[in-house]
């Protein structure tokens, strides 16, 4: 799902602390100082997926102790943003691992779909920055808690789809290849797409309000995990879209 190390009510939490911190005044976070952090984070993890994609079928158990010390990262990042500096790089050493066994998994049942939905990202992602940095799209308020709502939204239903499954219910909005579910996939990667834009303007925002220079670690994360969730969602999407045809 989209960034919670980015949402509005915990950054305004996080920022409540920084006037006491030195740091935030002698060394200021930047803005090239987050995209170095995220492009970095970005590389880690596209190493870890590689060698994910070609091991991971012989140590299977890699996959949920992955997905499982993801998970724990995460939260204590999002709880002590101080330690991102160091936990930054080992969450995308695990979100690689996962991400490498997930892609195979398509890849085998779709020949060609990995390199699809891996274009299609950067393509997304270079749209967003381009419609951000020029202006073209302004990030205010209301654009913020309405993506932030619907975000909530989304990931309350998948909460409740996986918790259905356990029981052998299956939303076929989720799973089918109708036009419904295709439709489903359409939206849910456009929400995708638009908590980027969320992500950008609160890089700057850190960087405008002179954030402590481990935070590059911080917003470098939540744009990570951002751009993992878009690139899921469009590679489901591709999925079902060759399971119709």
């Amino acid at each position: 799902m989209s960034s919670p190390l980015l949402k509005e009510k915990r950054i305004s939490e996080i920022s409540r602390g920084f006037a006491s911190d030195p740091q935030s005044v002698s060394q200021p976070m930047s803005v090239e100082g987050a995209i170095k952090a995220s492009a970095l984070l970005v590389i880690i993890m596209a190493v870890s997926a590689a060698v994910s994609w070609l091991y991971l079928a012989a140590i299977p158990f890699l996959f949920p102790v992955s997905l499982l010390a993801g998970l724990v990262l995460l939260a204590v990042t999002l709880m002590k943003p101080k330690m991102s500096p160091t936990l930054a790089p080992v969450y995308a050493v695990c979100e690689g691992m996962v991400l490498g066994f997930i892609s195979r998994l398509f890849e085998d049942a779709y020949s060609g779909i990995v390199l699809q939905a891996l274009g299609a990202t950067v393509a997304v992602f270079m749209a967003a920055f381009t419609l951000y940095s020029t202006g073209v799209i302004k990030v205010t308020a209301r654009m913020r808690s309405t993506i932030v709502l619907v975000t909530a939204g989304v990931a309350l239903f998948y909460l409740v789809a996986l918790v259905a499954s356990f029981f052998g219910v299956q939303f076929s909005v989720m799973h089918s290849s109708s036009l419904a579910s295709i439709g489903f996939s359409v939206m849910v990667s456009f929400l995708a797409a638009s908590s980027l834009l969320l992500d950008f303007d609160s890089i700057e925002r850190g960087a405008r309000e002179t954030h402590p220079k481990y935070m590059e670690w911080y917003y470098g994360l939540g744009l990570l995990v951002s751009i993992v969730w878009l690139y899921l969602e469009i590679l489901r999407l591709l999925a079902k879209s060759k399971r119709r045809n």
